[in-house]
């Protein structure tokens, strides 16, 4: 299976690399669709062997190219967080091994009105959404089988040219990365707090280490990870 990873501006690079290192995927792609890529990120993918795409051109000669000839299904995994403008192409354009590239002015169009909306609507949708999401985990995080993916897919399409692609959001492919690792800590007793939103996550954590400094937290965020032990780092 392979996998393509949108917007690496939300934590889209460590997604891919989190992925790759789970050694289950075959070639992992990451898609910068608002080019905010750093230098020093694009080596570090380059580093794990993944291919970064730069815009929807790039997006159409990676589905053109995928060999959809040959007698094996070719099986897509799009990790696309829940605010994300991408929207999976529509697998009848890959017959004949073509997209229409004369789409490419109606699909930026839409993109960009797609942001448009998502700016004036995104606290209500993304309240909405978290909490359905938040549900979903708590329902499903002791289910979870890395080596049988295909149950936990938000979306799939099938078509008789050999292709299935399948979605999840950013938060399932975290689920996903730290399945064994929380499996591990629950054996353990140790419960572990998710923070998601759109505005103040790194500030949220940051008052709940303080809260449970004397609980020897490991605190991961966007600042990266810090281990705490009597209270010091």
């Amino acid at each position: 299976m392979d996998v393509l990873v949108i917007d690496l501006t939300h934590g889209g690079v460590k997604i891919a690399i989190g992925l790759k290192k789970l050694g289950v995927f075959n070639n992992i792609a990451a898609y910068d669709i608002y080019n905010t890529l750093k230098e020093e990120e694009a080596r570090l993918l380059e580093f794990h062997n993944i291919n970064v795409i730069n815009n929807q051109n790039d997006v159409n000669s990676y589905f053109n190219n995928l060999n959809i000839s040959n007698s094996n299904n070719i099986d897509i995994l799009i990790v696309n967080p829940i605010h994300s403008p991408f929207k999976v192409p529509n697998i009848n354009n890959f017959k004949n091994n073509t997209i229409n590239n004369n789409n490419d002015d109606n699909i930026n169009n839409n993109i960009n009105n797609t942001i448009n909306n998502i700016k004036n609507n995104i606290k209500s949708n993304i309240n909405n959404n978290i909490s359905s999401i938040n549900n979903n985990i708590n329902n499903s995080i002791n289910n979870i089988d890395i080596h049988n993916i295909h149950d936990n897919y938000n979306y799939n399409h099938n078509d008789s040219v050999g292709i299935s692609i399948n979605e999840i959001t950013h938060h399932k492919a975290v689920e996903l990365i730290l399945n064994k690792w929380k499996r591990y800590i629950a054996t353990k007793n140790i419960p572990v707090v998710e923070v998601t939103g759109v505005k103040g996550k790194t500030s949220v954590v940051a008052m709940l280490k303080e809260i449970l400094l004397k609980k020897d937290p490991l605190v991961l965020s966007s600042l990266g990870s810090c281990f705490y032990k009597k209270g010091k780092k």
